[in-house]
């Protein structure tokens, strides 16, 4: 194909749905306070998303990739006299990059 049509009509492909579980370990350190302090937590979400690409060349692509995470299990980190600092809550992840097939 002409890299002139190519670029009036780009070819787009759009990635199968994906769901996975993440398992990790939150650290915190108090800070800025009389009696700083720290703690570790358990961290274990959901997340799911999907992927996009817009095929540049046959060895090209611009790939965006969305998902959202939702929090099972996450810990709260707390400072005493000044209260709860800290509590994850469903996030939104956006990521952007360039493929190369060689």
């Amino acid at each position: 194909m002409p890299p002139l049509a190519r670029a009036v009509r780009p070819r787009f492909e759009v990635g199968v749905p994906c769901a996975g579980f993440e398992l990790g370990r939150m650290h915190a350190e108090g800070y800025g306070v009389s009696d700083p302090d720290e703690g570790n937590g358990l961290w274990m979400a959901l997340r799911g998303g999907a992927a996009a690409a817009w095929v540049v060349a046959p060895w090209v692509r611009l790939r965006l990739r969305l998902e959202a995470v939702v929090p099972l299990k996450h810990p709260r980190f707390v400072l005493e006299g000044v209260g709860e600092v800290h509590e994850p809550s469903v996030a939104a992840r956006a990521a952007l990059g360039l493929e190369l097939a060689f």
